[in-house]
């Protein structure tokens, strides 16, 4: 533990074995707070927020067993390694520990070297979890900051597009340039859209928004919204629906997933090829399902499940080649939000095809 102390809440409700455990830790490198009952160690918990809890099984009042379970219902203190110390060794007893989110178990007696060995493991792994939360809240700001930093410049860029193409002095040659400018500052603003979603949806901090909606006329907006983008690379969007096809969902959540697909299957086909549209309603577990193809170079089999994770992608681009990018990761957090799924699959006779099913 690189010298470092560990401080353990140590509750019992016998005074020897209290005074016992104090013993064989005290002088160690540990720091001991004793709690002489369930009622006291759930206080005592809150209010000294330990590394390690070692905690004895048969108390009265509160077990040993509700104690671990109201540590592990509580988010101040889900996160505090439990030990749990009984002279039961049976199965039953095991089970019901580790039910009740227990991460390790010493039978009495206990041998002094072995419960230190143990108690500084179970203290290396809270001290890990604990870097790991600071580093997933500095991730986390790091998103908001970087898309609040650069959505002034992208606004002002196509401010300043704008006005440039009002000119009645500008050459017509350079209408097709700003144009593209335009488009490539949306797709930034949409990135960072999607960083910061993600971030929010990977740590379960945004939740559908649920109304009802029509899937086929989402699937319609997001063709023609990208018919623009398709024309500059000689692609020819269609679209099949059959309407309606009705859904409960959060709109703004669906639209950037279509946004996303539809964008990507774009990007991967060749000039003069063809992306199709698709939705229809469904019936039993989804009551929709949305398909966009494209014909690009296609996914292989192995590297399918990985376009849609975020570290995935990394090695994605190494191996294959594929220039994929969080979009993916983010249709696919957006879509199990909703409890639904989504996969690809190769087209016919090439490329792929993404299936979403809500």
């Amino acid at each position: 533990m690189n010298g470092q102390e560990v401080h353990v809440l140590v509750v019992d409700d016998d005074d020897q074995v209290r005074q016992g455990f104090e013993r064989a830790l005290a002088g160690y490198g540990f720091r001991v707070t004793l709690a002489a009952s369930g009622e006291e160690g759930l206080t005592l918990a809150h209010a000294t927020r330990p590394e390690v809890i070692l905690l004895d099984v048969m108390m009265p009042g509160l077990t040993g067993f509700e104690v671990c379970r109201a540590l592990k219902d509580d988010p101040e203190t889900r996160a505090i390694p439990v030990v749990l110390v009984t002279a039961l060794a049976g199965v039953e007893t095991l089970r019901e520990g580790y039910d009740a989110g227990a991460e390790e178990f010493v039978t009495k007696p206990v041998r002094g070297l072995e419960l230190r060995a143990r108690l500084r493991a179970m203290a290396r792994i809270h001290r890990q979890h604990a870097e790991l939360a600071r580093l997933m809240r500095l991730q986390e700001e790091l998103a908001h900051m970087l898309v609040h930093d650069l959505r002034g410049p992208l606004t002002s860029i196509a401010g300043y597009t704008s006005l440039l193409s009002e000119r009645r002095d500008m050459p017509a040659v350079v209408g097709p340039e700003l144009a593209a400018i335009r488009n490539q500052v949306g797709r930034a603003e949409r990135l960072l859209t999607d960083l910061l979603l993600t971030a929010k949806l990977d740590q379960g901090r945004l939740q559908p928004q649920r109304t009802h909606s029509d899937m086929a006329r989402l699937a319609r907006d997001a063709v023609d919204a990208a018919q623009a983008a398709a024309h500059l690379r000689d692609i020819t969007l269609e679209l099949e629906v059959r309407e309606p096809v009705d859904v409960s969902i959060d709109e703004s959540l669906v639209i950037r997933v279509l946004d996303n697909l539809v964008s990507n299957a774009l990007k991967f086909s060749p000039r003069g090829g063809r992306v199709r549209v698709s939705a229809a309603p469904r019936s039993g577990d989804y009551t929709s399902e949305l398909r966009v193809s494209d014909q690009g170079p296609g996914i292989a089999p192995e590297y399918r499940e990985m376009v849609f994770d975020k570290f995935g992608v990394v090695e994605v681009r190494e191996k294959a080649g594929l220039q994929l990018g969080l979009g993916l990761a983010f249709c696919k957090l957006a879509v199990e939000a909703h409890g639904g799924r989504i996969w690809v699959a190769p087209a016919e006779p090439r490329g792929s095809t993404f299936v979403m099913q809500i």
